[in-house]
């Protein structure tokens, strides 16, 4: 398995061992819970596949809040009396 090479800014970091990752799980989430193939996912950078991961974690946490999909809307200006 190949280590996370990533530099981190953070000097508590610095003395961490790294992280090997986990081939078989980066598969199975982009199998299961991204919806891609297994060939897409290997063919995939894995840059890309933590972007497309991260969104997925943004949804599900806003699913699992049962939250309402709603647009953010604007307050409109009717007059500079508003202001």
């Amino acid at each position: 398995m190949l280590c996370n090479k990533k530099i981190k800014a953070q000097v508590n970091q610095m003395y961490r061992e790294p992280v090997p990752i986990d081939f078989t799980w980066v598969i199975f989430m982009g199998i299961n819970r991204l919806g891609f193939t297994m060939q897409q996912v290997e063919k995939m950078y894995f840059g890309e596949w933590q972007d497309f991961f991260e969104v997925y974690k943004k949804v599900y946490n806003f699913e699992t809040s049962k939250q309402l999909y709603c647009e953010e809307e604007e307050e409109k200006i009717a007059s500079i009396n508003d202001l």
